[in-house]
């Protein structure tokens, strides 16, 4: 969709947001320090408080069964920064220990996070029919799960 300034119909808020983050804006998220969480493409690597951010949600590494913790995870970018253009958003990051994330940009897998848990899909040549593979779920949000989930009869 091309962005005409003079245009006589109002845009929607989807396009408005993809013509401001074209032009480099992004919207202004923060966290309760009043740090930004979305920064776009104006800085590569995450911040701190992005990191916090990941962290309550991912725990240490999210790839599903390693039990490496925050220290020695870092932020990767979902929607990659090269290859994808992606930002450097709270929500385009995820955490993961130096050997899953090469795992991830070696192999090629795909990312996505559905209801604040991660998932990852592998390439065809591990599985064809490329299933969705759930990561980790920090120790909190696995108690809820067992306390929203019906009792078994």
């Amino acid at each position: 969709m091309t962005f005409r300034p003079n245009a006589e119909q109002p845009v929607s808020i989807g396009t408005a947001r993809e013509v401001a983050l074209s032009a480099g804006i992004s919207p202004l998220l923060l966290d309760r320090r009043s740090e930004r969480l979305d920064l776009g493409r104006a800085t590569r690597l995450f911040t701190p408080a992005q990191k916090v951010v990941l962290v309550d949600r991912d725990g240490g590494c999210a790839w599903r069964g390693c039990g490496r913790p925050p220290s020695h995870s870092h932020a990767h970018h979902i929607a990659w920064w090269e290859r994808d253009d992606g930002p450097t958003d709270h929500g385009n990051g995820i955490m993961l220990c130096s050997h899953h994330h090469h795992r991830v940009h070696d192999n090629r897998w795909r990312i996505f996070i559905r209801d604040g848990c991660s998932w990852f899909v592998p390439p065809p040549h591990l599985d064809p029919e490329q299933r969705p593979r759930r990561g980790n779920l920090v120790p909190e949000r696995l108690i809820a799960l067992a306390i929203a989930a019906p009792a078994a009869a």
